[in-house]
């Protein structure tokens, strides 16, 4: 699996903030990978790093931030994504995240 490396453009707001900005910005990065072969299954762990400059009156300070070094406690493989190429009787193949478990969330006060 191989990231399509995001550009500076590919921000929905700037990735810079000044003292009191309030905003947000996010990036999605999309991924490619090979699903030539038939019934294989192949194992990713994406990874994240923010870096910055942080800067205050007369101090200037870089901030690093890597996703895969912060696990805590059993959580080392929550981030897991399993892509395979297994037909399935749709003929679909796909990626899921592992250790994600299914939810449905209705109203159940108006549909009991």
């Amino acid at each position: 699996m191989q990231p399509i490396e995001p550009q500076g453009g590919d921000w929905t707001a700037t990735p810079t903030w000044r003292p009191g900005d309030t905003h947000s910005a996010s990036l999605t990065t999309k991924y490619t990978w090979d699903a030539s072969a038939a019934d294989m299954a192949y194992r990713y762990k994406p990874d994240v790093k923010i870096e910055g400059t942080v800067h205050s009156p007369g101090i200037e300070q870089k901030v690093d931030y890597q996703w895969s070094k912060g696990y805590w406690q059993d959580t080392r493989d929550l981030d897991q994504i399993r892509c395979d190429t297994f037909k399935t009787k749709w003929g679909f193949t796909g990626c899921v995240f592992v250790n994600s478990a299914p939810t449905y969330v209705f109203n159940a006060k108006r549909h009991p």
